[in-house]
């Protein structure tokens, strides 16, 4: 009986160790998961004119009436010295309105313009729903 015990003592010890080593694990994930994203300018790659990157993203592959960017992977488009890349976790499938921040989300290609392709500088953003859309000289 007392084997039994101290089998059963054992076993709970076991559960609780694991619960407290998922807890923790799970507490880890959750954080990295959360850190915020760079979001900058690339003073290195410079000589990008903000028309060709408008340019560029207007014609990246939108579909539909409601402007649907899809893809299997990163989507890109060129034009004069820009190109814009627009990358979303497991496959791209993205509104312009989203990437464009007419939802009122902070980011977006606007503010991308903004404070990167306007100065000549590539840069990188990311929108809700974990997509970067990023500039480089093309």
């Amino acid at each position: 009986m007392q084997a039994f015990t101290n089998m059963r003592g054992t076993s709970a010890f076991n559960a609780a160790f694991l619960l407290a080593a998922f807890l923790c694990l799970m507490h880890s994930v959750a954080g990295v998961s959360l850190e915020p994203r760079q979001e900058s300018c690339n003073p290195r790659n410079d000589g990008l004119v903000a028309h060709d990157c408008n340019v560029a993203f207007y014609n990246l592959g939108f579909q539909g009436p409601n402007k649907i960017l899809r893809g299997p992977g990163a989507v890109n488009n060129a034009s004069g010295t820009c190109r814009v890349i627009v990358d979303c976790p497991g496959g791209t499938e993205v509104s312009a309105g989203r990437l464009l921040n007419m939802n009122g989300a902070p980011g977006g290609f606007t503010e991308l313009q903004r404070q990167c392709t306007s100065q000549g500088k590539a840069g990188q953003i990311f929108v809700r729903g974990g997509c970067q859309v990023r500039t480089e000289r093309a």
